[in-house]
């Protein structure tokens, strides 16, 4: 790996680390639209956006929370991970932490994605 890439790979670990340590409903959506378009992400790529984040955030803090996400997605519960196949949105790490922070800022729970039947 280039100097170029070890950088880039430093920058997308702060700016995800920034994502998830935000604290108030505001300042994790604002984190949220810096780290897509920092890793060149298309949020609106519910099929994709999970591999494709995992694969580009890759410090150890990162790597734990991916082992965590997937083993509670290979859960009975979750289908083995095939619960969410005909969704348009996906629950992931961006709703826990909005949800967590929507009591905050004018960010009512109906605004975050939910899964369709």
């Amino acid at each position: 790996m280039g100097e170029n890439e070890d950088e880039k790979q430093a920058q997308a670990g702060q700016v995800f680390e920034n994502f998830v340590q935000a604290s108030t409903c505001k300042g994790t959506l604002q984190a949220f639209n810096i780290l897509t378009r920092h890793l060149d992400l298309d949020p609106l790529d519910h099929r994709n956006f999970y591999s494709k984040l995992k694969s580009k955030v890759t410090t150890w803090k990162a790597k734990a929370l991916w082992y965590k996400l997937d083993k509670r997605g290979s859960h009975k519960e979750y289908k083995r991970g095939k619960s969410c196949t005909n969704t348009k949105s996906s629950t992931g790490p961006c709703r826990v932490t909005l949800r967590k922070h929507s009591s905050d800022c004018d960010c009512p729970d109906s605004k975050l994605p939910v899964p369709v039947d």
